[in-house]
């Protein structure tokens, strides 16, 4: 039964390390961190983007 556990828990950490490994981390890659930053649309409207690098990238599409 010991191994049993031993054997999930080292299971389910080195699946939650290899799938932390493939995160996008190239450039112009943006990150899920949630910091809401105001972006002004091409229509003037006020919104909020979820993130700077997300902002960037609608302001790259001109949304």
């Amino acid at each position: 039964m010991k191994k049993l556990v031993l054997a999930t828990l080292a299971t389910v950490t080195l699946l939650s390390a290899t799938t932390s490994a493939y995160a996008a981390n190239f450039p112009g890659a943006c990150t899920r961190e949630y910091d809401p930053t105001p972006y002004i649309t091409k229509e003037g409207k006020l919104v909020y983007a979820p993130n700077q690098c997300i902002a960037d990238l609608w302001a790259e599409q001109g949304k």
